[in-house]
């Protein structure tokens, strides 16, 4: 682990990892984060209708400019009805928003500019107003004509895209598969969390926190478990989950010591090491390979904060890549205080942020005491990365944000 690169560079070749993505059809309901293999059609015109946006009466132009300002109401027509018809240029019916026009209508006229008088109804329209064709009237295929595309393949779908499925009578959208991905926490100190810790134990948080970064970004099938630092061990895991996994992710055991198997074994098992070393704090033994039968291994430092950054930074990126999902550009966020940082290496920073009317969201540095001082993450929303070729960022400096969870 002599020859580092540089964070950029890391993301370079895991990113040149192929998307080779498989169609599959899923319901609606479960379809938020996912990404469109195929486009959403328009099954109707849209409008479907020549379509009411005003609570009030329905009329045609012409009876208007032919000086008829009081009108005999004939009837109504409410949302979800039809029927309803204008037979002579004195009539008028009354319409709720949403409702379809009624035949022989081309104008709505709002509520708000009538009065009754029996079964009369009197206009006055405001000084700035005039009455023409289709006002207050949201007209059939003004939007789109049935047939057209409305959300393209390849979009996330969220709740917009949720919404105009449904419209369009999807039950199922045709989606691209996502990633399975396996995490393995390594380490003989590692207890359950029902367990209280000898003193020379901690309880599993690294397989939990990169649990619920996959869970926040809704985009893999996934699996945990935690083993010890044990050659022979790690080799039947990592035989058996390439199997059924598209993504290996190993949390500690990464390093250079006595106990650091994992490199030395995805090698046997036939893995191509990528690289071994970012120039990055913290995070720096990160290990990347990949085997010709397509799986993907990551080894990540096992210190809580290492393996969440790293997985944030590397592993996220990859798992929304192999889906389909185009890279995303990171917001820029204002540091609110001087920064001093020795090692040349790329700096993920913890911070806090809040909102502010006058910049750039404003940024406050939380430094952890050391990268297993998990602890210092709480009350955080991610990150800031700090370039390696500086060791002074004053107060004002705008950087990269990460997000621990969208």
């Amino acid at each position: 682990m002599n020859d580092f690169i540089s964070v950029d560079k890391a993301i370079e070749l895991i990113l040149e990892i192929p998307a080779n993505v498989v169609e599959t059809n899923i319901n609606i309901s479960k379809s938020m984060g996912r990404v469109l293999s195929q486009p959403i059609m328009a099954d109707r015109n849209l409008p479907p209708y020549d379509r009411v946006m005003m609570d009030g009466f329905a009329i045609h132009s012409e009876s208007w400019c032919s000086k008829v300002s009081r009108y005999r109401l004939v009837g109504e027509q409410a949302a979800g009805s039809s029927g309803a018809k204008i037979h002579n240029p004195d009539e008028c019916i009354e319409v709720s928003t949403g409702a379809r026009l009624p035949c022989g209508a081309n104008v709505v006229l709002p509520i708000e500019w009538s009065r009754r008088e029996g079964e009369q109804v009197v206009f006055k329209l405001p000084d700035d107003e005039i009455v023409r064709p289709w006002l207050y009237v949201h007209q059939e295929a003004s939007d789109y004509p049935a047939g057209s595309s409305l959300v393209s393949a390849g979009t996330v779908v969220g709740p917009p895209e949720v919404a105009i499925s449904a419209s369009c009578g999807y039950t199922d959208l045709s989606v691209y598969q996502v990633p399975k991905v396996c995490i393995v926490g390594t380490g003989a100190e590692l207890v359950d969390l029902d367990q209280v810790p000898l003193p020379y134990q901690i309880r599993k948080s690294n397989i939990y926190a990169l649990a619920a970064v996959c869970q926040t970004i809704g985009a893999c099938e996934l699996k945990t478990e935690s083993v010890n630092d044990d050659a022979q061990i790690l080799r039947e895991i990592i035989l058996r989950e390439e199997k059924h996994s598209d993504i290996l992710v190993f949390t500690g055991g990464v390093s250079v010591g006595r106990h650091d198997h994992l490199p030395r074994v995805l090698v046997e098992c036939g893995y191509e090491k990528v690289f071994h070393g970012v120039s990055q704090s913290p995070g720096k033994p990160m290990w990347f390979g990949k085997k010709t039968n397509g799986s993907i291994a990551f080894g990540l430092p096992g210190n809580p904060i290492s393996a969440l950054v790293c997985f944030v930074r590397f592993v996220e990126p990859l798992i929304l890549h192999l889906q389909g999902r185009p890279r995303s550009i990171q917001p820029i966020v204002e540091i609110d205080q001087k920064i001093e940082f020795e090692p040349p290496l790329t700096r993920f920073l913890p911070v806090r942020l809040k909102e502010s009317a006058q910049s750039f969201p404003i940024a406050t540095p939380c430094p952890p005491n050391n990268s297993g001082d998990l602890a210092a993450l709480g009350g955080t929303d991610g990150f800031v990365e700090l370039d390696a070729e500086a060791k002074t960022f004053n107060r004002g400096f705008r950087a990269e944000f990460f997000r621990w969870h969208p």
